[in-house]
């Protein structure tokens, strides 16, 4: 895709862990991030970003015990 890392948010397409199954998707693909908002004790909300897609998508139905990214946000203060 001509446009990855156009917009100055920059990762590495990680994909996802399943905790039901261990098994791993979309490595390369696709990146999948924790947000910072509980959704209940067992989830939280996950920020997904296609390679194909230019849209952010917001998902509330992923268990905590699933394994995603972290993007870390430094303070240049």
């Amino acid at each position: 895709n001509s446009a990855f890392g156009s917009s100055g948010f920059d990762f590495l397409p990680g994909g996802y862990r399943n905790y039901d199954t261990g098994t791993y998707g979309n490595l390369g693909g696709d990146g999948y991030f924790w947000s910072s908002t509980e959704n209940g004790s067992n989830y939280a909300w996950v920020r997904i970003l296609y390679c194909d897609r230019s849209q952010v998508y917001r998902h509330c139905s992923y268990g905590k015990r699933n394994g995603f990214s972290v993007r870390l946000v430094r303070d240049l203060n």
